[in-house]
């Protein structure tokens, strides 16, 4: 009788404190898209005569104006000192001239042409680009994590060569996010950024990464679109220089043939470097050498984004749905 009044008593008082907790408060319901003032927004945003608004065009103070005016319009104020533009100084570089790809060192000589096989560019605001009998060596994902205990780079010096990278994390294969990289969730480490900045930490004269549709979840049309014609970057106080010379991509059988020629094959390394503890370099290209030049326009111009303030709007989260990500808008530019 103790047990199962004791029972009664905890479980009364398990429904004395429910019905005594308070009822949670109802989300308000997130206000709609206005999609007419959005479908009109995209209809002027891609107008012939706003030429792809791209910065330091002929076009963009008419970009500049129309998405002025529409923050305008949703009530908003500049949020620069009065001013709706915030200089930013940016370069702008466009590769002309473009060599082939020329791989050496095994026992014929392989060429790659720019665009259909390979892409490059160069972060430094310097006149020509020319890398000539560099090695290039394998280095697996080229991921250098401390905290996970994890280094493809160990006990290499980069001093001079072309790092040759796979794209995505180690364990990207995986369904599950069990592994030290999160598997099918990529971390910055697969990031193609990530990848080029720790090639110039590591102070290889280049970075090449290997494109393969699945890992990099694009295929080779959009990096060949994205990599050719004018790239644009924020100014640094050393115009790039710590950068390595030369990064960009190549296609998967190019990096097959490269590796072939030196007697490696690129599957078996690939399932090397997704383990822990792989020795990046001793596997790859040795003997290999690269040539590649090219004779980049640089420029230098001031350009403005939009910095606002005060609440939002339909109309501005008709605009911003409009532009797409990333919100930062396209910068005003005039050269100098």
């Amino acid at each position: 009788m103790k047990i199962s009044l004791r029972l009664a008593a905890v479980s009364a008082l398990g429904l004395a404190l429910a019905s005594a907790a308070p009822a949670a408060p109802k989300k308000a319901a997130a206000p709609q898209v206005d999609v007419k003032l959005m479908r009109a927004m995209v209809q002027r945003l891609a107008s012939d005569d706003l030429e792809g608004r791209a910065p330091s065009t002929a076009a963009e103070p008419k970009v500049l104006n129309t998405i002025i005016a529409q923050l305008k319009a949703a009530g908003l104020k500049p949020g620069n000192k009065g001013s709706w533009l915030q200089p930013v100084p940016t370069v702008e570089i466009t590769a002309k001239n473009n060599s082939p790809l020329t791989v050496s060192g095994g026992a014929t000589p392989l060429s790659f042409q720019f665009g259909s096989e390979y892409v490059v560019g160069s972060y430094r605001a310097v006149p020509r680009t020319d890398i000539k009998d560099a090695e290039l060596v394998f280095v697996g994902y080229g991921v250098n994590a401390p905290e996970l205990g994890w280094n493809d780079y160990a006990g290499l010096d980069m001093k001079g060569k072309i790092a040759v990278i796979l794209v995505n994390d180690p364990d990207y294969a995986m369904e599950t996010q069990d592994g030290p990289f999160k598997g099918r969730r990529m971390t910055y480490y697969g990031r193609w950024t990530y990848k080029f900045e720790e090639a110039a930490r590591q102070g290889a004269a280049g970075a090449l990464i290997v494109h393969d549709t699945f890992p990099a979840a694009y295929g080779w049309n959009v990096v060949n679109s994205s990599w050719t014609g004018a790239q644009y970057y924020v100014q640094s106080a050393d115009n790039g220089m710590n950068n390595t010379a030369a990064n960009g991509w190549i296609q998967k059988p190019v990096a097959e043939a490269i590796l072939g020629a030196a007697g490696q094959n690129l599957a078996a390394l690939s399932e090397a470097a997704s383990a822990e503890g792989f020795q990046a370099g001793a596997a790859g290209p040795e003997g290999q050498h690269v040539v590649r030049q090219c004779d980049p326009q640089v420029d230098v111009a001031q350009c403005g984004r939009h910095p606002s303030r005060q609440a939002g709007t339909q109309r501005i989260r008709a605009l911003f749905g409009a532009l797409g990500p990333p919100w930062p808008l396209h910068a005003g530019c005039a050269r100098r």
